[in-house]
Order: structure tokens, then C-alpha cells, then sequence
């Protein structure tokens, strides 16, 4: 199969990656030299210098025989012409658009998102994922990320052992969990556990449970199940602005800041239950004055990566026990991770998860990425050529890197422990090795 990738940032490149692991045939275009340099040194792919929504780069990648196109340059304008050129000119049957602006996305399908007007067959809001991923978290304490599974009947959740823990050095066997323990990070690794491992204080731990166990888990990993009724939100941006509204309809008590006077007047206008606040996001005296300590959670979601760990630093400072981070850039990761931030969101990860589900098709119901993109959870569906059919998970021969951790089989779950037997039509929650992901569409 063969994809055009339209912007090698850092969407743009993850993806290209994914692709390219999996086997597909990736052109990657972008007007920047030296990305695609970049992109040329850490990846097979072939690359076209130009606009990604111009018919003759187009033609230059090969769009005559392509199977999919995916646009995600930091221009909603360039994505949509460049889905539009795809579908006008070269047919091909499949355009996954990424769409910034509040002012796009509020037209509807019927209005503008139509084979007639602008052909795009998925668009996705990193915004609106970023803000999706924020707001499952806040109610959690303890939880850095959530993700749902099985139409939402399992959790994913995201963990450290809490200060009450009590069961480090415990083998995994031995303890009456409620989850699933898919995987830890320790020491720089990521492990696949099995039964005769423990869990350590400093792990960041993903476990996979029902939902309505979560509270039990969350209390037996050493964390207080307070429920959270206001927020602090720093950064009235699209994310922030986003989340204020969120939080209005379920009657938080919410306040927002913003450094520029404009946007904050503007929120104002918009958001008819938060304080909206005019101030800098380090202003010390005024995180005082508002309390900042001893609200619910707080959620820092300025565009400035280094203001935000800052910001959020400043918060934890002040006694804020549930600080929810967002952050950009790669490259600021390890500095926000050494900090030991509460909760760190990356909004590349989430879109690309987003997007490679829509690349992957029908088959894949939900997918999550983790580590910054060295492991992926995903919920699939055993196909009728898949060898694995009659086997009990436990025996089941799967290659490396995979990892059954739940089956869902007529709407009942079963966990791996309990050595379910796999039958067609099951879906199976599955973690996978980044760079053994190639083998999910080979095995199931």
C-alpha cells in the first residue's frame, strides 16, 4: 500500500516511522530542506520538496497510484486543498486531514466536508484530542493518562506507585490487583511483566482494568480517590479554552488565565461560568492570591513548553497536588519526566495514535501510544485467517513484541490470567513492541 505524508514534523515523522515498520510504501513531502533531510536520515521513505497542495508535487510523489494521504502541516488551508487536489485530480480513496482552527471544524460534514466541496475523510483536532486526553485524567488522582477500551469498558490508566503503596517487591501473582499489569518503565526500559515480577516505587506502571474497578486499583496503588469539583487553567488557548468549556457543563468551579488582555476578553465574552484572568503564568503573587494550591487539579496549557513545566513547577510549589502538563516538543520531555511532573500530555503522541488508527482501518478500534511512541496498546479484531483461532491466550504462539492483555468476546471481558480461548470475531487488546508492529496485521 502506498501513503503520501504531507509535513515531516513531528506528526509527520512519527507516522512516517510507523508506516515504514509496517511495510507501507511512504512519500513523505514538506517545503523545508532540511526536515526532509532530517527525515531522509532516520527513515527508508522517499521525499518530495515542495507545497503539499500543489497538483505538481503532488504528481511528483506519485499520487496517481496512491492508496491514502495523510496532511499534517502546521496550515489547515494547505491540508484541506492538498485533500482536495487528492480527491480531484488523482482519486485517491482515502484523506486523513489534520484541522487546527475552532472556525473549520464547526462547519459540518453536510456543509463543507462533503465530496462535493472539500473531500476529507477524516479530520482530526489535535486540539480537541489534547483536551479529550486532559479532561479523562482530571477525575483520577493518580492517573498521568487514561484511555478506554471496549467501548469504553475497560481503562488503560497510567500510574506511579502512590506514597501508602505497599506491596513493592510483592511478585505480581501474589497481589490482588483488579488490572491487568500491560507494562512498566523501569530505569529506562520498558518491560513486559510476567507473574513472577514486582512492582518498584519509581515505576510508571499501565495497567488495564474495568472501569468500574478503577477506583479500587487507584487506592490499592497507594492514591486517595478525592473527587475534584474546580480547576485552574493556565493558557486560554484553543486547549484551554476548550477544557474551560468542557468543565463549565459539568459545573466545575473553573478559573482561566491568559498573558494577552485581547484573548482573555475574549474568553470572557465566550465562557459564561469561569473567572477568566488577565495575567502572566509565572506571576507568583497572583497563584497565591487565587489559591492555585488547593484547587482540584491544574491544568497548564500555555504554547510555550518551557513556561509550562515552569508554571507547573510553580503550582506543585504551592501545594496544587494535581498538576496536568502539556507539553510539545520532544526534546522537552526527558527535562518535564526528570522533573517528576504529575501528569505530562503530548499532543504528537495523541494525534499520531488517532491517525494511525484511521490509517489502519476498520479492524483497529482503538489504539494508544506510550513512551513516546515505544509501544502502542490497540484493540483489533481476529480475523478468520488468523492462526491464532481455537488457542487459549496463554498458549497461544504470538511473535515477540506482542502481548495479549484482554479478550472481548460477546461484550464479556476476559483477562489474559484467565487464559481465555480465541475465537473469529473476538476483539483482543494487545500491547506491542513499536518496532515488532508489523506483525499485528500478519497474525490477526
Amino acid at each position: 500500500m502506498k501513503i503520501i505524508i504531507i509535513g515531516a514534523g513531528v506528526v509527520g515523522l512519527s507516522i512516517s516511522r510507523q508506516m515504514v515498520l509496517e511495510g507501507y510504501d511512504v512519500v513523505l513531502i514538506d517545503k523545508d530542506p532540511e526536515s526532509l533531510a532530517r527525515a531522509n536520515e532516520l527513515l527508508d521513505v522517499k521525499v518530495v520538496e515542495g507545497l503539499g497542495s500543489h497538483p505538481n508535487v503532488l504528481s511528483e510523489a506519485g499520487a496517481a497510484d496512491a492508496d491514502m494521504l495523510v496532511a499534517v502541516t502546521r496550515s489547515d488551508e494547505v491540508n484541506m486543498v492538498a485533500s482536495q487536489m487528492a480527491h480531484s485530480l488523482y482519486d485517491i480513496p482515502k484523506k486523513i486531514v489534520r484541522v487546527r482552527d475552532q472556525a473549520y471544524l464547526e462547519l459540518t460534514s453536510s456543509h463543507l466536508y462533503t465530496p462535493d466541496n472539500v473531500p476529507v475523510d477524516v479530520i482530526i483536532s489535535p486540539e480537541l484530542e489534547v483536551a479529550n486526553m486532559m479532561a479523562s485524567t482530571i477525575a483520577i488522582a493518580g492517573a498521568f493518562e487514561t484511555v478506554s477500551f471496549a467501548n469504553g469498558a475497560l481503562s488503560l490508566i497510567g500510574t506511579h506507585p502512590g506514597k501508602s503503596f505497599e506491596h513493592e517487591g510483592t511478585a505480581l501473582k501474589n497481589l490482588d490487583l483488579l488490572a491487568e499489569v500491560v507494562a512498566v518503565y523501569r530505569d529506562g526500559r520498558l518491560i513486559i511483566p510476567s507473574s513472577e515480577d514486582h512492582l518498584e516505587k519509581e515505576d510508571e506502571i499501565y495497567l488495564l482494568m474495568h472501569k468500574k474497578n478503577v477506583p479500587a486499583v487507584m487506592r490499592f496503588m497507594g492514591h486517595e480517590n478525592k473527587q475534584v469539583h474546580d480547576a485552574f487553567i493556565v493558557g486560554g488557548g484553543r486547549i484551554g479554552a476548550e477544557l474551560a468549556r468542557r468543565l463549565e457543563s459539568i459545573d466545575y468551579g473553573t478559573k482561566i488565565l491568559d498573558r494577552s488582555l485581547e484573548r482573555a476578553q475574549e474568553l470572557a465574552e465566550k465562557l459564561t461560568k469561569s473567572m477568566v484572568l488577565h495575567a502572566d503564568a509565572l506571576d507568583r503573587d497572583l497563584m497565591i492570591q487565587e489559591n492555585v494550591g488547593d484547587m482540584g487539579v491544574v491544568l497548564v496549557t500555555t504554547d510555550n513548553d518551557a513556561v509550562n513545566i515552569l508554571s507547573s513547577i510553580l503550582a506543585k510549589q504551592l501545594g496544587a497536588k494535581n498538576v496536568i502538563t502539556l507539553v510539545r516538543e520532544p526534546d522537552f520531555m526527558p527535562l518535564a519526566e526528570h522533573l517528576n511532573l504529575d501528569k505530562i500530555i503530548s499532543p504528537h503522541e495523541i494525534t499520531t495514535a488517532r491517525i494511525l488508527q484511521e490509517i489502519r482501518g476498520n479492524e483497529v478500534h482503538a489504539l494508544h501510544n506510550i513512551r513516546d511512541d515505544q509501544a502502542e496498546v490497540l484493540e483489533v479484531t481476529i480475523g478468520e485467517e488468523c492462526a491464532l483461532v481455537g488457542n487459549h491466550v496463554m498458549e497461544a504462539n504470538l511473535p515477540e513484541g506482542l502481548y495479549i492483555s484482554a479478550v472481548i468476546s460477546k461484550d464479556k471481558v476476559i483477562f489474559r490470567h484467565e487464559n481465555p480461548v480465541l475465537h473469529i470475531g473476538d476483539r483482543v487488546v494487545l500491547f506491542v513492541i513499536s518496532k515488532n508492529i508489523q506483525h499485528v496485521g500478519e497474525v490477526f
